[in-house]
C-alpha cells in the first residue's frame, strides 16, 4: 500500500509537468526512477499484464487527478503571473535536467553528430511555435491527433507536450478541456473532446512504447544524448519568453525539484 501511494504521487508530479509550459513530464519520469519501468511494462503489456496494472495504475490516477485539479490554477498563474511563474518552471527544468544528466551518465562526445543536429532540429521546431502557424481543428479527426501528439510527447522523453501544443494552436483547449472535466455543464462538450484524444492516446502508446523500449536497449547513449539536446534548446526558449527575471523565483523552483526529487526518487 506504501508502494501505491508513492507511485500515485510520483504520478501527481508527473501530471504538473505534463501541464507546465516548455517543460517535458518524462524528465520527471526519469528522474523520480520510474521511466524505464513505465516504458518496460507497456511495451511488454501481455506478458507483463498483472505487474502492469499493479504499476501504472496508481501513476496513470495520479497524473489524470493531478492535471484535472491543477489546470485551472495553472491557467490562472499563467494568466495573472507569467513571468514569475516562468522563472519558478525554468528552475524546475534546469534542476530536473541535472538530475537526468547525471542519473543517465551520457557522454555527448561519443555522439557529437547527433548531439547537433538534435540541436538544429529543436531550433526549428521552437522558432515555428513561436508563430503558430499550425491549427489543428476542433473536431472527432482534430483531437483524435491530438490524443496521439499527447502519447508521443508522454513517451519520447525531452519533448514538451505544452510546446507541441502550442505550435499546433491547441494548448489552451486542451487545457481548458481538463479544467472543465468535472463541470457538468459542458458534459457533452467534455465526452466530444475526450473519447477521439484517449483513442489517440491508447492507439499510439503501445506502439511507441515498444520502439523506444528497444532504443533504449541497443543504442542507450544516442537516445539520452538527443533528449539532453531537445532539453537545453527548450531551456534557451524559455528563458526568451521572460520580460522580466525573477530570481527568487528560479531559485524556489530549482531547490523545489531537488528536494522532491531527493525524497521520491528513493
Amino acid at each position: 500500500m506504501k508502494e501505491h501511494i508513492k507511485l500515485f504521487l510520483k504520478g501527481m508530479i508527473l501530471g504538473l509537468g505534463k501541464i507546465l509550459p516548455g517543460i517535458s513530464g518524462t524528465i520527471f519520469a526519469i528522474t523520480l526512477g520510474v521511466y524505464d519501468n513505465c516504458i518496460y511494462l507497456i511495451a511488454n503489456l501481455k506478458k507483463e499484464l498483472k505487474k502492469s496494472i499493479k504499476y501504472l495504475t496508481p501513476i496513470a490516477l495520479g497524473i489524470m487527478i493531478s492535471i484535472i485539479i491543477l489546470s485551472k490554477m495553472v491557467i490562472f498563474l499563467i494568466n495573472n503571473y507569467y513571468n514569475e511563474i516562468l522563472c519558478f518552471f525554468i528552475g524546475i527544468l534546469i534542476e530536473s535536467s541535472i538530475i537526468m544528466y547525471r542519473k543517465s551518465k551520457i557522454n555527448v562526445k561519443k555522439d557529437i553528430k547527433v548531439f547537433i543536429l538534435t540541436l538544429l532540429i529543436s531550433l526549428i521546431i521552437n522558432i515555428i511555435s513561436i508563430k503558430k502557424i499550425i491549427t489543428i481543428p476542433n473536431n472527432i479527426i482534430g483531437n483524435f491527433i491530438l490524443g496521439s501528439v499527447e502519447s508521443v510527447t508522454s513517451i519520447v522523453p525531452g519533448i514538451s507536450g505544452t510546446s507541441i501544443l502550442i505550435i499546433l494552436n491547441s494548448y489552451e483547449r486542451v487545457l481548458s478541456s481538463f479544467s472543465e472535466v468535472l463541470n457538468i455543464k459542458k458534459f457533452s462538450e467534455t465526452i466530444y473532446f475526450f473519447i477521439p484524444f484517449i483513442i489517440g492516446i491508447v492507439f499510439n502508446t503501445i506502439i511507441i512504447s515498444k520502439i523506444i523500449n528497444k532504443q533504449l536497449k541497443n543504442n542507450y547513449n544516442k537516445t539520452y544524448t538527443i533528449i539532453f539536446a531537445i532539453i537545453i534548446v527548450s531551456t534557451i526558449f524559455l528563458l526568451m519568453h521572460i520580460k522580466k527575471f525573477f530570481i527568487t523565483y528560479f531559485c524556489t523552483g530549482f531547490f523545489f525539484y531537488k528536494i522532491i526529487n531527493k525524497y521520491f526518487s528513493k
